[in-house]
C-alpha cells in the first residue's frame, strides 16, 4: 500500500470536494494544517452520539461540504476530522475497510490482542463502564459520579473510537522506539515536526512532537471524552514508555493532570532525579 503525502487528496478520495485556498494534502492532514473544522460546541447531541456509521467514507458527510476555517497550510487547526479523511485515503490505498487494515497492519503485528475498534452493536466481554462528575449532555459539574451512556463513537473512526488496555497501549508505544514495525526512516518521520513553507506544526505523524523540561526527545498522544481518558508519552533515548488510561472523569478531571501532569511525574522518576 502507498499513499503519495504530496498529492490532492482528492486522487485516494475522489468524494471529497475541491476546496477555495489551496490543495488539502494527506501530509497537511496529519499536520492538522489542512483547515477542516474541529467539532462544534453544539455538535454532539444525543441523536449524533447514537448514530453508526459503518465505514469511513459515510462519516465524511459531516464535514465534507463545510468551508475550511483557513487556508491549507497557512495555520495549525486540531480536528479529528482531519485524521477521518486520512482514514477515508487508507481504506481506499489499501482496497479494504479501514479498521481490516489496521487490525491486519498494526494489531496483529504487535500482538495487541486485546485492542479492537468499537462498535456498539457487538458485545466486548472485558469493555468497562465509563463514569463521571460531568453531566453527559451539559458537560456540567455535578456533584456525583454517575454511569456515562453507551455512546457511538463510530462518527471518529480516523482518531480514535479504540478499545485498548493500558498493557498494549504501551506495547504499540513501544513500536516507535526501535525498528521493527517501522523502517528506521519511518521512525525519523514521527519524531520530526512538520513544516510546510513558513508554517511549523506541533505534530509529526500522529504524534504531538514536545521535548521535556530536560530536553529529552519525546513524542506524545492524549485522548478523552466523556469518562475517559487516555495518555502515551515515548521517549525513545530512555527506552521508556509511559501509558494511562482511566475509565473515570472524576472532580476537576479537565485540569489535564491526568493525562499530562502525571505522565511527567512518572518519566521523572523513571529517568532519574537528576535526568
Amino acid at each position: 500500500m502507498e499513499i503519495n503525502l504530496d498529492t490532492p487528496i482528492q486522487q485516494p478520495v475522489p468524494g471529497f470536494p475541491k476546496k477555495e485556498g489551496g490543495e488539502i494534502t494527506p501530509r497537511l492532514l496529519a499536520a492538522h494544517l489542512a483547515g477542516i473544522r474541529s467539532y462544534r460546541s453544539d455538535e454532539k447531541t444525543e441523536a449524533f452520539l447514537a448514530r453508526h456509521y459503518g465505514n469511513v467514507v459515510d462519516a465524511l458527510a459531516l464535514f465534507k461540504d463545510d468551508p475550511l476555517v483557513s487556508a491549507p497550510g497557512s495555520r495549525y487547526a486540531y480536528t479529528s476530522y482531519g485524521y477521518n479523511l486520512l482514514a477515508a485515503a487508507i481504506q481506499s490505498a489499501a482496497g479494504k475497510p479501514y479498521d481490516s487494515f489496521m487490525a491486519e497492519a498494526i494489531l496483529k503485528p504487535l500482538k495487541l490482542n486485546h485492542t479492537e475498534f468499537e462498535d456498539i452493536r457487538r458485545s466486548a466481554p472485558d469493555r468497562t463502564e465509563n463514569y463521571s462528575f460531568y453531566d453527559p449532555f451539559t458537560s456540567q459539574a455535578k456533584q456525583e459520579v454517575s454511569k456515562v451512556p453507551r455512546f457511538d463513537y463510530s462518527y471518529n473512526m480516523g482518531g480514535g473510537n479504540i478499545l485498548t488496555t493500558a498493557e498494549d497501549l504501551a506495547r504499540f508505544g513501544q513500536a516507535f522506539i526501535r525498528p521493527g514495525l517501522f523502517t528506521k526512516e519511518s521512525l525519523a518521520l514521527f519524531y520530526a515536526r512538520i513544516r510546510h513553507k513558513d508554517v511549523e506544526s506541533p505534530w509529526s505523524y500522529g504524534w504531538f512532537v514536545a521535548p521535556d523540561a530536560n530536553g529529552a526527545r519525546r513524542i506524545y498522544i492524549t485522548g478523552a471524552f466523556l469518562g475517559t481518558q487516555a495518555a502515551l508519552q515515548v521517549y525513545p533515548d530512555d527506552d521508556l514508555v509511559i501509558a494511562i488510561i482511566s475509565n473515570t472523569w472524576g472532580i476537576n478531571s479537565r485540569s489535564n493532570e491526568m493525562v499530562m501532569d502525571l505522565p511527567r511525574r512518572i518519566a521523572a522518576i523513571a529517568r532519574g532525579s537528576d535526568r
